[in-house]
């Protein structure tokens, strides 16, 4: 990210993808965020939501992480979950000093482990966005959430 203004959105955006793509477990989070909605897609659907989702969850990061002033992480601990799964605890010290939680639950995907779930100062992003998108569906259905989701990319790409 010390090139981030240099490199622009597109630069960083491809520098990101290959790091999300396989630090995430991006399918099991869109089924997950997706709950009881999943079954109701037909394959061509489940795999333009996963789609969608993994652009949106890299567009995000390539948005947010634009330049670097500073900023650290630290390493705090971790700990065995049920379920086989694992919480990593870090801190992000930002350049000005401020110190935000950011919790990592990760399971393990075939041979490597993958995040599921980011807490960050103990709030739960798998739990909004499953809020969020369920409440979407319900009013608008899959398509609007598709174009809700795409809109979102065009944004952070400005």
């Amino acid at each position: 990210m010390k090139e981030g203004n240099k490199v622009g959105y597109k630069g960083r955006y491809d520098q990101l993808a290959p790091v999300v793509r396989g630090s995430f477990d991006i399918s099991f989070v869109a089924k997950t965020v997706l709950g009881r909605y999943w079954e109701t897609f037909n394959n061509e659907q489940k795999s333009k939501f996963v789609e969608a989702f993994s652009g949106l969850t890299i567009a995000t990061y390539t948005y947010h992480f634009d330049a670097y002033s500073g900023e650290r992480f630290n390493f705090i601990s971790e700990k065995d979950l049920s379920g086989g799964r694992i919480l990593i605890q870090t801190q992000l010290i930002k350049s000005d000093g401020e110190r935000v939680r950011l919790d990592y639950i990760l399971h393990r995907n075939e041979s490597q482990w993958r995040i599921i779930n980011i807490i960050t100062d103990g709030v739960i992003d798998l739990a909004l966005k499953r809020a969020d998108y369920a409440s979407f569906l319900k009013s608008k259905g899959f398509d609007a959430l598709l174009i809700k989701l795409n809109e979102k990319i065009s944004q952070y790409s400005k």
